[in-house]
């Protein structure tokens, strides 16, 4: 066995998973309603996403795979590497872009997580405290229709508190995506995460729809 490939096979794995492990940890203690970390959790991401895009981790891997020393599952282990590695590579030119994404897409989580959620209470006029969750859950079940209605209020004025921020960033996101040569953020994003193309999910959903009707609708 390789030593060199067993080395970088090592490094590669144990670097990723410390880098990715720690930003996922501070990601739910930022969620949990502690933003105290968000400073933390926000150079955590950075890290694992550097990490990701670095020319030298994917000239590393290329180079291990043409060592002779190599042996054939070392080689397909580090092919599986290389083809991550490709991936996330990013042109000079769009790593400005790529950093303002970042920086709205974690405005928009904070404002989301720091947000006060409920519903003004129809008989009384006073707000009273409810997670989103709760309030559909009370649209559901509560036999009151004025309370259900108020509900319903509540949560159609919050699907509106970042609807700005979200109309930028999916013009940011596909222009990202079409710089490197995506149809639009949905495509790239299908592509770095299930390797698929948009045709070939929408042929799957095609063919699971077309099933299910000769269920439905014999």
């Amino acid at each position: 066995m390789s030593s060199q490939a067993q080395d970088l096979l090592q490094n590669l794995n144990l670097t990723y998973t410390e880098l990715h492990k720690r930003f996922e940890e501070l990601f739910w203690i930022f969620k949990m309603g502690d933003h105290s970390v968000e400073d933390e959790m926000n150079q955590a991401e950075k890290a694992r996403d550097l990490f990701r895009s670095d020319v030298a981790n994917l000239n590393r891997t290329k180079e291990a795979i043409a060592t002779p020393s190599s042996t054939n599952e070392e080689r397909e282990k580090l092919q599986i590497w290389q083809n991550f590695f490709k991936l996330y590579q990013t042109p000079s030119e769009l790593t400005s872009l790529r950093d303002k994404i970042a920086v709205l897409e974690g405005r928009v989580a904070k404002k989301f997580a720091t947000r006060i959620e409920g519903y003004q209470d129809p008989k009384t006029g006073e707000f009273m405290p409810a997670s989103k969750g709760k309030m559909r859950m009370m649209m559901k079940t509560n036999p009151d229709e004025a309370i259900r209605k108020a509900c319903f209020n509540a949560l159609e004025e919050m699907s509106l508190d970042a609807v700005g921020e979200y109309a930028e960033l999916v013009a940011m996101r596909n222009q990202f995506a079409r710089s490197l040569g995506h149809k639009d953020f949905y495509a790239y994003k299908l592509k770095i995460s299930e390797g698929m193309t948009k045709d070939e999910v929408f042929d799957v959903f095609e063919e699971i729809y077309k099933k299910l009707s000769m269920l439905l609708w014999p």
